[in-house]
């Protein structure tokens, strides 16, 4: 249980469901966890999207059948924005089948859940993708180390050769202008 209370610690989570039920469900089980996650909740896409956009959590668990904007709008939304298409989605929806699977997937959802599903089940779900979620901010904070560290090379690189030579040897290495920044 600590490995999982680890994995929330200070992490945002976002549940999406018209169902007050559900919702109140889903916040519970995963305030039980660990007690800084922080759990937000809509009872419908428009609401979704506003709160992602705001302040991006690091997982979304949504439905599919709600009023106004669906589920699907929702997900191609969310993987449209570049602040909100890399946060894992869990579609946690009563509508099954294999069809409904493959289209939930080819629009953007990281995982799919058929209710009736078990508190385990979900819990899974959720950490699996946190720790996804985890893995990949821990990438992009190292790759930007490495443009920076990079930028500072390419910047004693022009220094110390000049304009000419420096951009002729990038080139050859396949790195273009746009790919440095000396930041």
């Amino acid at each position: 249980m600590s490995e999982m209370r680890d994995l929330f610690k200070n992490r945002k989570i976002l549940i999406v469901d018209d169902e007050e039920q559900i919702r109140s469900l889903l916040m519970d089980m995963l305030g039980r966890i660990e007690p800084s996650v922080k759990l937000r909740e809509a009872g419908d896409g428009r609401r979704a999207i506003e709160l992602a956009l705001a302040d991006p959590p690091d997982v979304i668990t949504l439905d599919l059948q709600m009023p106004e904007v669906d589920g699907y709008a929702v997900l191609r939304e969310l993987r449209s924005n570049p602040k909100t298409e890399k946060i894992p989605i869990a579609v946690l929806t009563g509508r099954g089948g294999r069809h409904t699977q493959a289209e939930v997937v080819r629009s953007g959802a990281d995982a799919f859940l058929e209710k009736p599903v078990s508190p385990l089940h979900i819990m899974a779900t959720i950490a699996g993708l946190m720790r996804i979620k985890i893995h990949y901010d821990e990438y992009e904070a190292q790759l930007l180390v490495f443009r920076r560290k990079f930028g500072v090379l390419s910047r004693e690189l022009y220094e110390s050769l000049g304009d000419e030579k420096a951009a002729a040897l990038l080139n050859a290495a396949g790195i273009g202008e746009d790919d440095l920044d000396f930041g």
